[in-house]
């Protein structure tokens, strides 16, 4: 059995701590890691490309991806940011525009990319 102060048992101890969501102390200058709650059915995922979009070839992936999501019970909204014609989805403002929604909207509890 392990000793009290075991640094094994101690690195347990704050790696449960992480795990239930309690921060530790962070190093000095450091932001302690937070960690959200796991997805549950009803919550809101948003799909957004910040950079090169989907293709239309592969607009069936996308479409079976939101589809498995869905029948999950999550609600998905895909963002118009999605083009794979050009090297990018649309213009940088627009990329910048809808995912800042996205990150800042209460609603939406998680963002990914295609």
């Amino acid at each position: 059995m392990a000793e009290p102060n075991d640094p094994r048992l101690t690195r347990a101890r704050a790696a449960a701590r992480q795990i239930a969501g309690w921060a530790q102390r962070p190093e000095p200058g450091c932001m302690p890691i937070r960690f959200p709650a796991p997805l549950a059915p009803g919550d809101l995922i948003a799909v957004t490309s910040p950079s090169c979009g989907v293709p239309a070839s592969l607009q069936a992936r996308i479409d079976v991806a939101v589809a498995g999501l869905r029948a999950h019970g999550f609600r998905v909204v895909v963002g118009r940011c999605m083009d794979g014609s050009a090297h990018v989805s649309a213009p940088a403002a627009d990329r910048a525009r809808e995912l800042t929604a996205f990150l800042t909207d209460p609603a939406v509890r998680a963002v990914v990319p295609p």
